[in-house]
């Protein structure tokens, strides 16, 4: 989805550093760009030019306009924008990738939103997983795999073609996202407390980690609203991550079971596409870093499979958000020629 309106938010704010590592982005300027990664834990805004040189950037909180709404969304990205100077750099083009907004009505609820905030120029709307492959493939060709508080994966092939599996949301998908393993977690502690499991340090693991005393203190949090913040509950992934490394049986088969459903993400986006059989994989998300052993996991996975086996697989390294600026490089770049 693009609007090609001229016209910059009213925002002002600060100028950090040159951004060290930063993806080189084809333009035939200099030219500013606004790059966003919207995740549903937090968000990162980056102002940009096309040569990888950093002029802003701002921090704050997720959002996902599939399960948030409307008003909570507007609210949250006026937030981010709020701290940028972008009145006075002018950017050209604007590119956010927001977990939730893989359809359409979630996409108009997203140009709704900058609309609102006064934003007028060119802009891009699309899941945050593109972003993960736009900054980890220099052609954006290949597989992208998020685990962060949701889980998705999307790839694109060199004919254009497009193909995503999972991202459904945490109340009927995402699987083997941070959400999802926490949440399990938390179940499987309580059926051991109920002898209907077996044994696991989760339960005192967990309850120790949200200030409780007992397990009635870890129903209360989770009820009672705390549980209820997604980024909340995915943020407790290190004590599950630590459970498991200690040898703690029941952690140790919730980590290789979310291998296992990312697995599946993977194996069913790579049959939609015709890709070659070393495609690159890139891994992104907050799941990977706050639990260590589920990407070698992850790997011992796909190389078990003969549709996955000769993917070439790494973790993203910079940003997803330069990801962001990149395609809104390209939404500019577009703007501009079609105005010519």
């Amino acid at each position: 989805m693009t609007s090609e309106a001229p016209g910059v938010p009213r925002f002002g704010g600060t100028r950090p550093e040159k951004e060290a590592g930063a993806p080189e982005v084809e333009a035939s300027s200099a030219a500013v760009v606004v790059g966003i990664d919207c995740g549903g834990s937090k968000s990162l805004a980056l102002v940009a030019r096309g040569d990888g040189e950093l002029l802003a950037s701002s921090r704050g909180e997720g959002a996902n306009p599939l399960v948030d709404g409307a008003e909570h969304l507007t609210r949250r990205l006026e937030a981010l924008l709020a701290p940028l100077d972008l009145g006075a750099v002018a950017p050209r083009g604007l590119c956010i990738g927001i977990s939730g907004a893989g359809r359409e009505r979630e996409r108009r609820m997203v140009a709704d939103s900058f609309s609102q905030i006064g934003w007028r120029g060119p802009l891009r709307i699309v899941h945050d997983a593109e972003l993960v492959l736009a900054a980890g493939c220099d052609d954006g060709v290949g597989l992208a795999l998020v685990a962060g508080t949701g889980s998705i994966a999307f790839g694109r092939d060199a004919h254009g073609e497009v193909g995503r599996a999972g991202g459904y949301g945490h109340l009927l998908s995402d699987e083997g996202s941070g959400y999802w393993m926490v949440r399990r977690a938390i179940r499987e502690a309580l059926k051991a407390i109920d002898g209907r499991g077996p044994a696991t340090s989760l339960g005192d693991a967990i309850v120790g980690a949200v200030g409780g005393g007992s397990h009635d203190d870890l129903l209360r949090w989770f009820y009672e609203g705390h549980g209820q913040e997604r980024s909340r509950v995915a943020a407790l992934l290190p004590v599950v991550a630590e459970a498991a490394a200690s040898g703690d049986q029941v952690a140790a088969s919730i980590v290789d079971a979310a291998a296992g459903s990312l697995a599946e993400l993977v194996a069913a986006a790579r049959r939609r596409l015709r890709l070659d059989d070393e495609a690159c994989l890139i891994l992104g998300g907050g799941a990977f870093r706050g639990c260590p052993a589920l990407a070698p996991s992850l790997r011992e996975r796909l190389a078990g499979d003969p549709g996955t086996a000769g993917l070439r697989v790494r973790e993203l390294r910079r940003e997803p958000a330069w990801g962001a600026v990149r395609l809104a490089q390209l939404a500019a770049r577009e703007a501009a020629t079609k105005s010519a």
